[in-house]
């Protein structure tokens, strides 16, 4: 992905006014390789912006799609605790992330501001 396409998204809205199918899924886990115990879920979309991380997001996180409008979603997670993207460490759809070094995350939306018929490829 190239650098200029990741966005510092800055507008927070609160989740009770997203729809579930406009955000990506998180379930932190205290261990590695998304292992131990589960901490806790959260679900974002990209208007809510960057997501600093504390000591309630463990080591490791699944990110998962929560509904069929989240498919051109991406998880983007950062070194730096403001989403730099100089510092991009990782960038997911859908799996485990087992980063250790990450202190920000955002959700992106790669067809954001492109044509209807734009696909995350």
């Amino acid at each position: 992905m190239r650098p200029s396409a990741l966005k510092n998204l800055v507008a927070c809205a609160p989740l009770a006014f997203i729809p579930m199918s406009m955000a990506l899924g998180f379930a932190h886990y205290r261990g590695p390789a998304c292992s131990g115990d589960k901490l806790g879920d959260e679900a974002f979309g990209p208007a809510q912006g960057c997501h600093v991380r504390d000591d309630s997001k463990g080591m490791g996180v699944i990110v998962s799609s929560t509904g069929p409008t989240d498919v051109n979603q991406l998880a983007v997670f950062f070194k730096n605790d403001s989403c730099n993207e100089a510092e991009v460490v990782e960038t997911i759809d859908s799996d485990c992330s087992n980063i250790q070094e990450w202190s920000s995350y955002y959700v992106l939306d790669v067809c954001e501001g492109k044509s209807a018929d734009c696909v995350m490829e």
